[in-house]
């Protein structure tokens, strides 16, 4: 991102340095920690495991208004240089998903008078409360590009990445699509149908598995560590800015029915009913438990803010979150008073250790890339299984494995995961457990039978034979010295 004369890439991995610069992922957010998808992850082949493990900040001074292809040509430069990176273009054949048509098509002649387009919604299977709900798409004038198109989005749960149009069939047409969506253990019935089958007996259409050629950016050669920085050159950097242009901060309504935070166009963050709590882990870019000393009313009392990025911060009317942060920390300082500083404690962490060594735990190849990826259940797996959340790993480090755990499984892993298994080397393995939205509903039903829904920490000890134990480990923190619950007047 580029801010006046000040060009910024925060919290990046090599593998997102590589697709930003080569332009394979044209619509990447920076700034922020990034997680490839799978489609994206596959356009970069080659290269030691560190590519997506390691993270870096690039900041650089460039004239103002450089336009976006020459901030990729000047990215590449600094990445040879730098790093000593040697990439090549190449086509590589990658397992992927296909639409195929069958013998006999289903499909409809658009009618004159309909709009282009999809329209989706969720249909109840029953008229009992709490029925489990089949997803539909009602589209007209689409053509089967478009639908190959839009389908990995709306049934994640049944593949990833991106599903190549092999059809055949030209032009645009009328359907309905209706399926149900994984993840609803026991709801299976006659009137249950799956994706595929849905595809094949309603439109006609085959979904199917196979290698698809794709363009890839191979790393021939790349140096873990970069270059030292020239002398002279955080001088050179222009500063970022470091305050708001003006930020209205008050109480909230008692009845207030807004919850959170985020940014809007044209450099506008707003909070609503946020506890002074949310928004200092957000703008120290740390986890709860990284925070000490702070006031009980932290958790408890909540303000709104309305505040105005300056135009500087603004490029295309977009701010990023690394941009945000600083002028974020002056806010909270000036308004509330707040005073901090840093300092190393004992805080709660997961131990990831080896409970026993597990056939599913196969010695990764060297030869392979290293790469971990989200799977949905296999084609014919059962629409209501409960294990609908999947990663499978290949030629992957344990290191690495507990860096990416918490973003597999952000709503069972609540701390920082450090490695203690011991096993050297890299590994492949697949894992899957039962989202815990999900495994909530099941415990909450009466006389339910959850047989088969698995926890992210009894998927990895019954799969892998690794558990993950609360244990304390000296962490750095943020301490809060002093603060003052009422902000001063806007």
């Amino acid at each position: 991102m580029l801010l006046g004369q000040r060009y910024e890439i925060r919290n990046a991995t090599m593998l997102d340095l590589v697709l930003l610069a080569y332009g394979l992922d044209e619509n990447k957010l920076i700034g922020q920690s990034l997680w490839l998808t799978d489609s994206l992850r596959a356009k970069v082949s080659g290269g030691p495991e560190w590519l997506d493990f390691d993270r870096f900040d690039v900041v650089a001074a460039a004239p103002r208004d450089t336009s976006a292809e020459d901030l990729k040509l000047m990215l590449q430069a600094l990445l040879a240089e730098r790093f000593r990176l040697v990439v090549h273009r190449d086509k590589r054949f990658v397992q992927g998903y296909v639409l195929k048509a069958g013998p006999r098509p289903l499909l409809k002649k658009p009618s004159e008078d309909s709009a282009t387009g999809c329209e989706y919604r969720g249909v109840p299977r029953s008229n009992e409360p709490g029925a489990p709900f089949d997803r539909v798409i009602n589209c007209h004038k689409v053509t089967m590009a478009e639908l190959a198109a839009q389908l990995p989005q709306t049934a994640s749960d049944y593949m990833a990445g991106t599903l190549a149009d092999m059809t055949g069939i030209q032009g645009a047409w009328d359907f309905v699509l209706r399926w149900t969506p994984r993840g609803h253990p026991g709801a299976a019935d006659s009137t249950t149908i799956s994706l595929p089958e849905a595809l094949d007996k309603q439109l006609g259409l085959k979904l199917e598995t196979q290698k698809v050629s794709t363009e890839v950016m191979v790393v021939d050669q790349v140096n873990r560590t970069p270059s030292d920085n020239p002398a002279g050159t955080v001088q050179k950097i222009p500063p970022l800015p470091s305050a708001f242009e003006v930020a209205d901060v008050r109480p909230s309504s008692p009845d207030s029915q807004m919850r959170g935070f985020g940014l809007r166009a044209g450099g506008r963050f707003e909070a609503h009913s946020t506890t002074l709590g949310e928004l200092v882990v957000f703008a120290w870019d740390i986890t709860p438990d990284m925070l000490a000393e702070s006031p009980k009313w932290f958790g408890t009392a909540r303000f709104d803010v309305v505040a105005k990025a300056p135009a500087d911060a603004v490029p295309g009317g977009a701010v990023d979150y690394a941009v945000l942060r600083p002028m974020l920390r002056t806010m909270l300082s000036d308004r509330f008073k707040l005073k901090t500083h840093n300092e190393d404690r004992s805080v709660s962490v997961y131990a990831m250790s080896v409970t026993r060594r597990s056939a599913n735990l196969q010695k990764g190849d060297p030869a392979n890339g290293s790469d971990c990826k989200s799977v949905p259940p296999a084609q014919g797996t059962p629409v209501d299984t409960p294990l609908t959340a999947g990663w499978t790993c290949q030629n992957t480090s344990m290191a690495l494995l507990a860096d990416k755990l918490q973003a597999m499984a952000p709503s069972y892993v609540d701390h920082m995961i450090v490695d203690a298994t011991a096993l050297a080397g890299t590994w492949d393995f697949t894992l899957r457990w039962t989202p815990r939205s999900l495994l909530q509903q099941l415990n909450s039903k009466a006389g339910a039978d959850p047989s088969g829904a698995l926890s992210i920490f009894d998927a990895l000890d019954k799969q892998l034979g690794i558990k993950l134990e609360l244990k304390k480990q000296t962490m750095p923190v943020l301490v809060v010295d002093s603060v003052e619950q009422n902000p001063t007047d806007n």
